[in-house]
C-alpha cells in the first residue's frame, strides 16, 4: 500500500478527502485519544458500555485508516453501516459514498465522513436509537468540524 506524502492528495474508498480534513489527519495530535468531555458531548457513548473503560474519541492515523475502510467495505460488515431512518438522518453510513475516520470507544462505534449531504460533507457518528446502528450528523459540515478541532487542539 502507498502512502501519500504530505503533499499529495489524500483518496480514501475513491473520494478526495478535503484538504482541510487531510490536512488535519497528518497532524501529530490527530490519531490517538481524545478524551476531554467536550469531545464526547460531540461523541457519546452508549450508556450500557462498560464503565470500567475510560471512553475516547479515537481518530485513525493516516496508516490505519486505510485499512479501518477496507475492512468496513468488506460485503461482511455491511451490517454495521446501519439502515436509513427518517427520525434520525441519515441513519447510516454508506462507504460506497464516504469514509470512516475514528470510533468511540469502548464501543468502537464508527466516526464517519458522509458525502451524501447536498451541503458537503458533514461527520457522522453512531448513536443510541430504536433500531441497532443509527448514524446521525455530530457535525452538519466539514467547516464546523474543523473549526472544532482547532478549538481543541489550537492552530
Amino acid at each position: 500500500m502507498h502512502l501519500p506524502a504530505n503533499d499529495e492528495p489524500l483518496i480514501l474508498n475513491g473520494f478526495l478527502v478535503d484538504p482541510r480534513l487531510a490536512a488535519l489527519m497528518r497532524r501529530p495530535d490527530w490519531a490517538g485519544e481524545h478524551q476531554s468531555e467536550v469531545w464526547l458531548r460531540r461523541f457519546p457513548v452508549h450508556p450500557l458500555s462498560d464503565r470500567s473503560q475510560v471512553p475516547f474519541v479515537h481518530f485513525f492515523d493516516v496508516s490505519t485508516i486505510f485499512y479501518q475502510n477496507e475492512i468496513m467495505r468488506d460485503p461482511g460488515s455491511k451490517i454495521l453501516w446501519g439502515q436509513p431512518c427518517d427520525e434520525y438522518p441519515p441513519g447510516d453510513i454508506d462507504l460506497t459514498a464516504g469514509y470512516v475516520i475514528g470510533w468511540v470507544y469502548p464501543t468502537e462505534f464508527y466516526i464517519s465522513v458522509d458525502l451524501r449531504s447536498s451541503v458537503g460533507p458533514r461527520i457522522l457518528s453512531e448513536m443510541i436509537g430504536p433500531k441497532e446502528a443509527i448514524y446521525t450528523a455530530a457535525f452538519s459540515d466539514l467547516e464546523e468540524f474543523v473549526d472544532f478541532y482547532i478549538a481543541q487542539h489550537g492552530i
